[in-house]
């Protein structure tokens, strides 16, 4: 869906992260997510 894509890339072009590794980094230190 590219829905989801944009929102993404969006959402990256916002924080300043360039790679999806980055944003996966970045939810993990804010607690966005839980492993």
């Amino acid at each position: 869906v590219k829905t989801v894509s944009v929102h993404r890339t969006n959402l990256m072009h916002k924080l300043g992260l360039h790679k999806n590794t980055e944003l996966v980094r970045y939810a993990l230190r804010h607690g966005l997510v839980n492993l």
